[in-house]
């Protein structure tokens, strides 16, 4: 380990403390939930006014004001990260050259701890922390106009597992769970919104089988479950979204959500998360106008197990969000299975995300889209049957790990400022490249094997460049490895029965091999 990487050993335990801890004069007591706040002295002014700002969302915030050059250690440290609700890492130039930052930054990931960054100025990260941040959530602040940014750390921050303990936190109403139940035929209620008018907040809305034509807005603390088989719980709209949320938290769960407009121009969905934080379970979704799903830049999601298919659009959309997790499902028959723009950031975990290859919408669109500013992490997923496999683009920069990109046109597209570290993916049978960057696009590429492509296995041009290690790259129709007017570090790469050859590199480019078999 590297003199860089700090344990806490030499601190009497790595136990959360419920002692009152002082940090800038104010009482924190450590057994309710508080926020761990990261940063270099040299930033003091502006990380104060981002401390005054969490602390009037309801949270205690941690942080020492007490480290200089050249001082010691603060022992309460390890400890403090450890036990934080989340740790808040503020980006600069000064904070990157910082090792007490590096630290704590190395140690939360340790620890597992939540993390999200906030960039105060536009930074060059060195690799290390780049991999580090990127991975994690993310808000660029210099790029926001303060309500929005405002906006979007108050979403953050509400969709934390303590964020509703904290000693400020505000809190919904304090009463019993009651189930009301929805039944076209027997009632008591024969339409959900008849149900969710009576509903308060904490309510169970439990829902019959039955074809239900009527949108539905939730603006209270609601779960909404279908008792039966899903497919025969239908919730239709035609000229609105079909469920609308603006709640601080809710579930949707075992139903078929279906927005049936046949008017593209109205782009409207089955799900429309405009605010709070809502969990979609085991559900079938589809939209004809539009996403399926949408999560907004003041809303976070969790979306696992779900159906979601056949949208004329998107499966699903992060706009600007800095927290969904789409987990487990399965996508089918959508023109673009998962786009993230506008800064948004998704985990993307362990779904089929499948085109139609050969149809009117599989040839325009893409598994997974990751264009203004987006990042997120994409890992063990299957995706096939479009055109791009994934498409990155417009200084968006995603961390893509073992996941099976197959039987698309392209595997990974990378072009017009997209980045990308791509880790131990298996990326094979495409009908063209499997890997293609261009237009001052650049992506890191470790582990992965690329073959049976129908032209070459990674191809590099038109001002693209990348580094590449440790790559196995095999069987391509074309060439293993072509450099036309781009440039790229290849290192350790396995090249072998490529039909033209391991390698062509252009005499005019910039690339360096440095070794391969």
């Amino acid at each position: 380990m590297s003199d860089e990487m700090w344990t806490g050993a030499d601190s009497e335990s790595n136990a959360p403390s419920r002692s009152v801890s002082r940090a800038q004069g104010r009482q924190i007591d450590r057994s309710r939930p508080y926020l761990f706040v990261s940063y270099a002295h040299e930033d003091e002014e502006a990380v104060r006014r981002e401390i005054q700002r969490m602390e009037g969302f309801g949270w205690q915030v941690y942080f020492d004001d007490k480290i200089e050059v050249g001082e010691e250690w603060n022992e309460e440290l390890p400890e403090a990260v450890a036990g934080c609700a989340c740790f808040i890492a503020i980006v600069s130039a000064s904070s990157l050259n910082s090792r007490y930052v590096r630290k704590e930054l190395q140690f939360a990931s340790m620890q597992d701890r939540p993390t999200l960054s906030i960039e105060l100025e536009q930074v060059d990260k060195p690799a290390t922390l780049q991999w580090l941040l990127d991975s994690r959530q993310q808000l660029f602040k210099w790029q926001l106009n303060d309500d929005i940014y405002e906006g979007r750390l108050r979403t953050f921050l509400n969709q934390l597992p303590a964020a509703t303990s904290g000693p400020t936190a505000p809190a919904e109403a304090d009463t019993a769970q009651r189930t009301l139940l929805v039944d076209p035929g027997a009632g008591p209620f024969k339409t959900i919104n008849l149900a969710l008018a009576e509903a308060a907040p904490g309510d169970r809305v439990v829902v019959r089988p039955g074809i239900y034509k009527e949108s539905i807005v939730i603006d209270k603390k609601i779960e909404l479950y279908g008792d039966g088989p899903r497919g025969a719980i239908m919730l239709q709209a035609k000229k609105s979204h079909t469920v609308v949320f603006r709640a601080s938290e809710g579930r949707l769960q075992n139903l078929t959500v279906i927005q049936m407009s046949s008017s593209k121009k109205k782009y409207l969905s089955a799900v429309w998360v405009e605010r709070g934080s809502l969990a979609v379970d085991e559900s079938i979704l589809r939209s004809d106008s539009g996403p399926c799903v949408v999560v907004g830049p003041d809303a976070s999601a969790m979306i696992r197990g779900n159906t979601i298919h056949s949208s004329s659009s998107t499966g699903i959309v992060v706009n600007g969000s800095p927290s969904v997790t789409i987990q487990a499902n399965e996508f089918v028959r959508n023109l673009a299975g998962i786009e993230l723009r506008n800064q948004g950031h998704a985990s993307i975990q362990g779904n089929q995300i499948r085109g139609d290859f050969g149809s009117k919408l599989s040839k325009q669109g893409s598994g997974i889209v990751v264009h203004q500013q987006s990042h997120g992490i994409f890992e063990m997923n299957e995706i096939c049957n479009y055109r791009l496999g994934v498409e990155v683009v417009g200084g968006s920069s995603p961390t893509v790990r073992k996941n099976e990109i197959h039987d698309n046109e392209v595997g990974v597209d990378l072009h017009d400022g997209g980045n990308g570290i791509f880790k131990s993916n298996k990326i094979f049978n495409q009908k063209e490249s499997g890997v293609r960057i261009r237009q001052a696009s650049t992506g890191t590429f470790e582990d992965n094997t690329i073959r049976y492509s129908g032209a070459n296995g990674i191809d590099v041009d038109a001002g693209g460049s990348g580094s590449f290690v440790n790559n196995t790259v095999h069987e391509n129709q074309a060439f293993g490895i072509r450099v036309g007017l781009g440039s790229g570090t290849f290192r350790g790469m396995h090249l072998y029965e490529n039909k033209k050859g391991p390698d062509w590199i252009d005499k005019r480019s910039k690339a360096q091999i440095i070794w391969h078999n």
